[in-house]
């Protein structure tokens, strides 16, 4: 993806961390050789003093000349200027690598932002477009045409059905809004986790009618400390993700249970497509779909399990996709749990988000 105002900086920066590498890598060089030297020179001055100061007894060579006193003291100081200069190199090194690694973040960011805002864009573009048109559509022909009484209640129902999905798509983004911003509120309470995945269940069954199958395993009075709204929207989009990307003929299947560790597990399992293993992490974030035509022809804002994931984190759990046999994707979730007891009463709310 070509972007002029990422380019621009990088090449400069790193046209600037090139001269000013080559040139520190030429100063210590230099600094170096000229050490060396003065090492050289020092032995050399050294010596000459001593043939000059006293007769050199017979038998006696430079070697021991070369170990006295004054020797030790000329290494000390050549050591002392050979430990500064690796020091001021390592510390140059450090700090131009830290540049390089901040900026190649700084990169990444911005370049997977851009990534998201385009695919924002196109989410809406077509997820908003399609069922405004569908709306205007259907009213317009109320509007325009005298109608059969059962004709013009189907255009109503088709235009409310539209309207539906237009709100549950505005829904999303303010919620993976929030989520970003980390500014949803929640109330964490105890919740008995079968009954609420029951009425989940039963009100995806009436929306989507007779046309999948759908097969539970629950197991009774399974409780969790947990936001019941925001538990409702971890199962519904686990469910409607299922049923998107898989075909009508197929068959969806959720499974409640406590393991041995005292953690509730829930699976949704489908018969679909699959996901391949290098997007088995990515699907989670926002905005993302995999990139298959016949997945992408589906239609999805790709929000819906990056907000199940950030809810599930809040909720101190894990997520995670692996494949189904002989096809399909199983989403599975684990969250503490608590001890049994019996199912509470209560009404939940009508809303999914």
């Amino acid at each position: 993806m070509k972007n002029t105002g990422i380019l621009r900086p990088i090449i400069i920066f790193f046209l600037l961390s090139t001269v000013v590498f080559i040139s520190c890598a030429t100063l210590l060089l230099f600094n170096f050789k000229t050490l060396y030297e003065n090492k050289k020179l020092s032995i050399d001055a050294y010596r000459e003093e001593l043939i000059k100061e006293e007769a050199m007894q017979e038998g006696q060579d430079d070697t021991y000349l070369l170990s006295t006193q004054g020797y030790e003291q000329i290494m000390r100081v050549h050591n002392e200027s050979r430990v500064f200069l690796y020091t001021f190199g390592g510390f140059f090194l450090l700090i131009l690598g830290a540049g390089c690694l901040y900026l190649y973040r700084s990169v990444s960011r911005q370049h997977l932002l851009n990534i998201q805002q385009q695919n924002f864009l196109q989410t809406i573009s077509h997820e908003m477009k399609t069922p405004i048109g569908s709306i205007i559509s259907s009213l317009s022909n109320v509007q325009n045409y005298d109608l059969e009484r059962q004709m013009e209640t189907k255009m109503v129902g088709n235009a409310m059905t539209s309207a539906r999905r237009l709100d549950g798509l505005v829904n999303k983004i303010l919620t993976a809004a929030k989520l970003d911003n980390n500014s949803m509120t929640y109330v964490i309470e105890e919740t008995d986790m079968s009954m609420l995945t029951k009425e989940v269940v039963r009100r995806f069954k009436n929306r989507i009618g007779e046309t999948r199958q759908v097969t539970t395993q629950i197991e009774e009075d399974l409780l969790v400390d947990g936001d019941s709204s925001a538990l409702i929207s971890i199962i519904g989009n686990l469910l409607d993700n299922a049923h998107k990307y898989s075909d009508d003929d197929s068959k969806i299947s959720l499974k409640l249970f406590q393991t041995k560790k005292n953690k509730i597990s829930l699976e949704v399992a489908d018969e679909g497509l699959g996901i391949p293993d290098e997007h088995k992490e990515e699907v989670f974030k926002r905005f993302y779909r995999v990139g298959t035509e016949e997945t992408r022809s589906t239609k999805g804002s790709g929000l819906g399990l990056f907000i199940v994931q950030k809810l599930v984190t809040m909720h101190k759990g894990t997520i995670k996709v692996k494949d189904n046999t002989p096809k399909g994707s199983i989403f599975v979730i684990e969250m503490p749990g608590i001890k049994y007891a019996p199912a509470l009463e209560g009404e939940f709310s009508d809303e999914l988000a």
